[in-house]
């Protein structure tokens, strides 16, 4: 007798093959590259010092502690840190994970407001993006603030009736709290915006709206989520009127926020980027606009429109500042996505991929001939500078990789216009998307060295005398792979035209020193120290000094 539901078998073979896979490729890709500076070794390094016996209630890093954001991802990062170990493998495995919820967030969602095909491409969509495996491979709070915001919105459209029943409000409260709690207030704003807005378009969104506001599922609400930031006021007066006054609001005005050094992204920079972070997604999108295939359904216009106008209108924003709306960019695109995909169009696809393949190539021997160097590590603070300042020989070294990806992206590309349509077809596009993103992956696991100071960090504790001083030319933020790597005081000072004194004092009085500086600090550093002065490691274009 013939299975009376043959589709539902076949969707749920497809949600768990999207689901395994994008766990298998945030799983094998976890222990690619060292951490980097900036986000990643402030998180890690605050969570090594939990899982090794430090206050699990106050993040700490170099001893100071860190409360510009509240403990959640830290205390996944420690729990993993206890299981696998203070590694690079452990330190990205709840990004993995958060890959993972994400997906499956936005499956679930795609399902209630589009049907089945619209879900699982929703789905695979968001796992092959290119941001998910470049900026999503960094350690911060954007993964699971994004997941936890979609599984709010998750909880109340996929009520199976107009009032929410208790269950569904518990479960939106529960995901706003994990969104409050791994970074910020505005963890519930968005989700509550998103769905007041889409009550004006969408009447059967109302009634589960005025459900949600219930007193025992905001009591729970509050009971996880204040506990932490009435314990910090207690334990540091005036924690509240620093995190609202300086964080939350000099990131809205624009003003430099508490252990923030970083350069901002212009607003042009931010959405330009955004075609990189969707690609090759983007491009998809880009067709089914010039074909008038648009989307009709509000939610994600609302849910996009609403995180890019808040992170827009701000006065200081980072790349990644809107990956909690891209859940809804992937919804886009699976609505719009043609029944009918024109085979000349993916054909026109990967028969580009294969000619920018041969350029790399080609391109390589040129760029080989410049001398142009990377900048420093301050100039490389976001991506839009980091393509300008990376030196050509940088990318000379990338070009093998770049050609393999877009060799393999595009065969996959043409393959998916001799595929049937429909299914077959969009199989072909995610696995060339797929592609894209282990190259990216692996990318960034080779540029490590100008981003990390892993390296340098590894030399110290092979070679560090006892009782020697190191110190780092930069803040904090620039050099904290170390407090992952190194795990021990760092004297992080402001670089000036002259070398710092204290240091200086230290190398000429024998007394052993070893200092992290820029290469073209070398010749300041030498005129101050004379022949005392030895370079020990060179990572990238920063240099381990020491006077031993």
């Amino acid at each position: 007798m013939k299975d009376p539901r043959p589709v539902p078998h076949a969707v749920r073979a497809a949600v768990a093959a999207i689901l395994l896979a994008a766990l298998a490729l945030g799983v094998c890709t976890a222990a690619w590259g060292d951490l980097y500076n900036e986000t990643d070794g402030q998180y890690a390094g605050a969570a090594r010092v939990m899982a090794e016996g430090g206050s699990w209630l106050v993040p700490q890093n170099n001893g100071e502690p860190r409360l510009v954001k509240p403990p959640l991802l830290y205390w996944m990062l420690a729990s993993s840190f206890r299981v696998f170990g203070v590694n690079e493998f452990a330190a990205r495995i709840p990004n993995a994970l958060a890959l993972v919820a994400i997906v499956g967030a936005v499956m679930q969602i795609g399902f209630v407001r589009g049907g089945a095909a619209v879900g699982l491409r929703a789905g695979a969509i968001l796992a092959s993006s290119l941001g998910m495996f470049t900026l999503g491979r960094i350690i911060m709070p954007e993964p699971w603030f994004a997941a936890f915001i979609a599984w709010a919105l998750a909880a109340v459209l996929s009520a199976k009736s107009d009032a929410l029943r208790p269950g569904a409000a518990f479960a939106f409260w529960l995901a706003s709290a994990g969104a409050c709690l791994v970074k910020g207030w505005h963890g519930v704003l968005y989700p509550l915006a998103i769905l007041g807005t889409l009550a004006l378009f969408d009447p059967s969104v109302r009634s589960a709206w005025r459900s949600l506001f219930r007193p025992l599922p905001i009591a729970v609400f509050l009971a996880l989520t204040l506990p932490w930031h009435i314990a910090m006021e207690a334990k540091f007066p005036g924690y509240f009127s620093t995190i609202f006054g300086r964080e939350y609001l000099g990131h809205v005005l624009g003003t430099s926020a508490p252990a923030t050094t970083y350069t901002n992204v212009p607003r042009w920079e931010f959405v330009a980027l955004h075609v990189a972070w969707w690609f090759p997604w983007s491009l998809f999108f880009l067709a089914a606009v010039v074909r008038r295939n648009i989307p009709r359904d509000p939610l994600p216009w609302i849910w996009l429109g609403i995180v890019f106008a808040s992170v827009l209108l701000t006065g200081q924003r980072q790349d990644y500042y809107a990956m909690a709306g891209w859940p809804a960019f992937a919804l886009l695109v699976a609505s719009a996505w043609p029944r009918r995909l024109p085979s000349v169009w993916l054909w026109s696809l990967g028969v580009g991929s294969l000619l920018l393949a041969g350029v790399a190539l080609a391109a390589r021997s040129q760029l080989l001939t410049r001398a142009v160097g990377p900048g420093t590590t301050l100039d490389r603070a976001t991506a839009w500078t980091t393509l300008a300042h990376l030196g050509s020989t940088v990318w000379a070294n990338l070009a093998f990789l770049a050609a393999a990806v877009l060799l393999l992206g595009g065969i996959a590309w043409c393959g998916a216009g001799f595929a049937r349509p429909r299914l077959s077809r969009f199989a072909c596009c995610a696995v060339a998307a797929w592609i894209f993103c282990l190259g990216a992956a692996a990318g960034m696991s080779s540029l490590a060295p100008f981003f990390s100071s892993a390296a340098l960090a590894r030399s110290l504790v092979e070679d560090l005398p006892t009782g020697a001083v190191v110190g780092y030319e930069g803040g904090l933020d620039t050099g904290s792979a170390l407090l992952f790597y190194f795990a021990r005081p760092v004297q992080y000072f402001d670089p000036q035209p002259a070398p710092d004194a204290a240091m200086v004092e230290r190398c000429l009085s024998g007394q052993p020193t070893a200092v992290i500086i820029e290469a073209a600090r070398i010749p300041e550093w030498s005129n101050a120290i004379g022949k005392r002065l030895r370079i020990a490691r060179q990572a990238g274009t920063q240099v381990l000094v020491v006077n031993w």
